[in-house]
């Protein structure tokens, strides 16, 4: 063989080898690659899951809406009502009120749903609006009020000022004393659905019902919700027990105390207890206590009698919906109380996730003694979440885990049942 053909030789063999090799790493990266991203995306998957599962139940269905309120917001629970269902115990103050302004009643009931779902919370909103229908403090006093001046409405008027029907006539504010008793009161369920439905007939409801909705509340979104309940009102009404003993008493004493079970107290009002409740022990790994998707500034009761032993709220709180980032930046527990309990001194009761200190999220402090249903916070958003919500655990020996959390929520429930059992056959 020459040397002309020797070199043909080896330049073919050195070209295969070359394909070869090509083709070797090209098969390898286009298995490589795709196994490489299925691990990266399988690693990114797990890390959300567990975070969004976790932390607080970041990916829990919240229940949340929200609706702009005269400039702020209020965070409700989407309730157990359906679109056209009313609780029965407000269809004589609704039609009584209503035929008084001469309103439709479905207009004033669908207010007072989109609100505060049919007062089941009364909270002030972030932007300060308070009462069973939401009114600015300027609003309800009047703007004329000399606080009142370059405020968004929410000014430090004194309760004595607002709630007083000659200063609300003097102020030209839409303040109702509904129930004669000397005082016009937006915490008074009949106060508060007079002076909307005097509103809503001087802003011409009567003739153009989206307008004046409109200037109940410049939301778009607010009017359409508030309208969608109306027409579904209008046209088949349906109305249902909910339960309530006296609808006088509801929005009563700020949260003032919680409902006393045998030798404990339900740590939010029966509803939102017995309904709310969104992520038990172990619900997902780590996870030793019980989650409560219920809106900002719910008030909070203390499960026991007992001496705190530790309260933070000087740490920020967020509004619902914050990024996951946020969350993960933030202090696992955010604002919180522990409680040792009197007659077990081994238990500790942690409340965590609670409001900012300007929204009464901590109501007590280190050392002080708590009784049971004692009003001691408020629910916030603060710490690892990204919704409202209450984490609360009984912790054994002071271990954080599954195993040494006591499991105290079906105790809780099935005394509350049997207790309403008794009473009812009594």
């Amino acid at each position: 063989m020459s040397v002309g053909s020797m070199s043909k030789e080896y330049v073919k063999k050195q070209v295969k080898k070359k394909i070869r090799r090509k083709l070797t790493q090209t098969v390898g990266i286009r298995v490589l690659i795709p196994i490489f991203l299925f691990l990266i995306l399988s690693f990114v998957g797990l890390l959300l899951i567990t975070v969004m599962m976790g932390q607080s139940q970041d990916v829990q269905e919240h229940n949340i809406s929200e609706y702009s309120v005269n400039g702020g917001y209020v965070e409700n629970p989407l309730a157990s009502y359906s679109l056209n269902e009313i609780p029965e115990e407000f269809e004589d103050i609704y039609k009584k009120i209503a035929d008084k302004y001469n309103v439709d009643w479905e207009i004033l009931a669908s207010i007072h749903r989109v609100e505060t779902v049919f007062s089941s919370n009364t909270s002030v909103s972030s932007a300060g609006a308070i009462g069973h229908t939401q009114f600015m403090k300027c609003t309800w006093v009047g703007w004329d009020y000399g606080g009142c001046n370059g405020t968004l409405g929410n000014a430090d008027v004194p309760k004595e000022v607002y709630t007083d029907p000659d200063k609300i006539a003097q102020y030209g504010g839409e303040g109702v004393d509904g129930n004669d008793n000397g005082k016009a009161d937006p915490m008074e369920l009949s106060d508060a659905l007079s002076a909307t439905a005097k509103k809503l007939e001087k802003d011409g409801v009567n003739s153009d019902t989206e307008s004046a909705v409109f200037s109940y509340n410049h939301d778009s979104s607010y009017v359409s919700n508030v309208m969608e309940h109306y027409n579904a009102y209008k046209d088949n009404a349906s109305f249902i027990t909910a339960g309530i003993d006296d609808i006088t008493m509801l929005g009563k004493g700020g949260g003032g105390k919680g409902m006393v079970v045998g030798d404990m107290a339900l740590p939010l009002d029966t509803e939102l207890f017995l309904n709310q409740m969104t992520g038990g022990i172990g619900h997902y790994s780590g996870h030793p206590g019980y989650d409560f998707s219920v809106p900002m500034r719910t008030p909070v009761y203390s499960l026991v009698d007992g001496e705190v032993i530790e309260s933070v709220k000087d740490r920020p709180n967020y509004p619902a919906g914050r990024t996951l980032a946020q969350a993960l930046s933030s202090d696992d527990l955010g604002n919180y109380i522990r409680i040792r309990p009197t007659n077990s001194p081994n238990l500790v009761v942690n409340y965590m996730h609670l409001n900012t200190k300007d929204n009464a999220g901590n109501l007590v402090s280190k050392g002080d003694k708590v009784k049971k249903g004692q009003h001691i916070g408020a629910v916030g958003n603060s710490g690892k979440s990204t919704a409202p919500h209450l984490h609360l655990d009984v912790l054994e020996n002071n271990h954080y885990s599954i195993d040494s959390a006591v499991r105290w929520y079906d105790t809780l429930v099935k005394d509350y049942r049997a207790s309403k059992v008794e009473d009812s056959d009594g």
